[in-house]
C-alpha cells in the first residue's frame, strides 16, 4: 500500500500556529504550497512512498475571509483558485489548512465535503495528475494530515515531521509500550520510546566506531536502522568490530561452496573483491542448491544486501524452473511466496559473507 508522510519546517510550523490562532478560540485556515518526491521503493518496506515538504505558507486575505466560529470556518475561494494556478506554474502541491482549537483529532464529514469540492475544482483546473493535500491542526500543535487523489476518499498521511532545531513527529499511530524500555520510559518520559520507535537511523561505516553505536541504538529501541558498509570480518579488524567473533571471520573460501556446505536457512555470499554469487538450499524443500549471480556484468543478475542482523535482502524475486516450481522473494531474511508458486516450505536463510582470495 503506498504511504504518504509530510515535512513541515519549524517556520511555517510558527507561521502556521500564527496565522490560525484566534482570540475567541475560532477555526482558522491558511494555505500551503509543497513540493513533493515520489519514492517508487521504499528502502524500509519497499513500498511506493510520497513525501510532501512545505514549500510556503500563504495567508487567506481578508476580504475571501467569510464566517468562522469554534466549530467552523468558511472563506472564499476565489484564493484558491490564485493557489492552484500557482502550483501548476511552479511544480508545487496546494494545501488547505484549518484548525480545531476545540481539540477534534481528525476530519469531520464537513471537512469531507468541502474538501472532495476543493479537489474537484484543482483537478479541473490542473489536470488529472492533480493532488490537495489537507492538515489539520488540533489544539495548539498536534497536526493530521491526508492527501487526496482522487474524489473517492483521502489517503491519511502515515505520519507529520516537523524539522527545526529539534526533530518532532507526529502520527496517529503510536507504538504499543514495551517492557523491556520501561526504565527509559520512567527517566525520560512515557513518548519517547514511540518517538524512537518510528525513527529511521542510518550508520555510515560500522567499524571501531560504528559498531557499537549500531547496538546502542538498537538498545534505545529506535525502529529502523541501516548499516552502510562494504567491509569483510577478517582476523586483522575483529578487534574493532563489536559483536564479530573469530568463527565469522573462518567463513572464507575462494569459490563456490559445495552442497555438504550449504547451512539450512542460511546464504552464503561468495566474494572476491566484488560479490559474485549468493548461494543457498531452495526454501521449496526441494534440495536444489540455488546460485544467484551477483555480478554487474552478467545477466540475470540480483543484489543480495544484508542487515546489521546479517538478515539478506534478495532482488528480483527467484523463480525456479524445476520441478519445484516455487517463486519467492527474500526480504530482510523472510521469505516471502508470490501467488504463483508451487511448493513451499518455511525455510528463511539468513546471509553470511564469503571472502575470496
Amino acid at each position: 500500500m503506498k504511504r504518504s508522510d509530510i515535512t513541515l519546517h519549524a517556520r511555517h510550523r510558527d507561521k502556521l500556529q500564527a496565522l490560525l490562532a484566534h482570540p475567541r478560540g475560532h477555526e482558522g485556515a491558511a494555505y500551503m504550497l509543497l513540493g513533493k518526491s515520489e519514492i517508487s521503493q521504499d528502502p524500509w518496506d519497499l513500498e511506493p512512498r510520497s513525501r510532501y515538504t512545505s514549500y510556503e505558507v500563504i495567508a487567506i486575505p481578508q476580504e475571501d475571509r467569510i464566517d468562522a466560529s469554534d466549530k467552523h470556518v468558511t472563506w472564499n475561494t476565489n484564493s484558491f483558485a490564485q493557489l492552484c494556478r500557482r502550483a501548476k506554474e511552479e511544480g508545487l502541491v496546494p494545501a488547505i489548512v484549518h484548525s480545531h482549537p476545540g481539540g477534534f483529532d481528525g476530519f469531520s464529514g464537513q471537512d469531507d465535503r468541502n474538501e472532495r469540492d476543493l479537489f474537484t475544482m484543482a483537478r479541473n483546473r490542473n489536470g488529472e495528475e492533480t493532488r490537495l493535500v489537507s492538515v489539520v491542526q488540533v489544539g495548539d500543535s498536534l497536526y493530521r494530515a491526508r492527501v487526496w487523489e482522487d474524489d473517492l476518499a483521502p489517503l491519511p498521511c502515515h505520519r507529520v515531521t516537523v524539522i527545526g532545531t529539534r526533530i518532532e513527529i507526529q502520527s496517529p499511530k503510536v507504538p504499543s509500550p514495551s517492557e523491556i524500555l520501561a526504565r527509559q520510559a520512567l527517566a525520560f518520559g512515557p513518548e519517547v520510546n514511540g518517538l524512537l520507535k518510528q525513527l529511521s537511523v542510518a550508520v555510515v561505516g560500522c567499524g571501531g566506531t560504528g559498531s557499537p553505536v549500531v547496538q546502542l541504538l538498537a538498545r534505545l529501541g529506535v525502529g529502523r536502522i541501516v548499516v552502510i558498509d562494504d567491509d569483510v570480518v577478517e582476523h586483522s579488524n575483529l578487534n574493532r568490530l563489536h559483536g564479530a567473533t573469530w568463527k565469522d571471520a573462518d567463513k572464507v573460501t575462494p569459490t563456490h561452496p559445495t552442497p555438504d556446505q550449504i547451512v539450512p536457512g542460511e546464504m552464503t555470499i561468495v566474494r572476491d573483491g566484488v560479490d559474485k554469487w549468493a548461494c543457498f538450499n531452495c526454501p521449496g524443500g526441494c534440495g536444489e542448491t540455488i546460485k544467484l549471480s551477483l555480478s554487474k556484468n552478467i545477466r540475470p543478475k540480483w543484489t543480495a544486501e544484508p542487515d546489521w542482523l546479517k538478515r539478506p535482502t534478495v532482488s528480483p524475486s527467484v523463480r525456479q524452473l524445476n520441478d519445484c516450481r516455487c517463486h519467492f522473494w527474500i526480504r530482510q531474511g523472510r521469505v516471502d511466496w508470490c501467488k504463483d508458486s508451487g511448493r513451499r516450505s518455511l525455510c528463511a536463510p539468513t546471509a553470511h559473507q564469503v571472502q575470496g582470495r
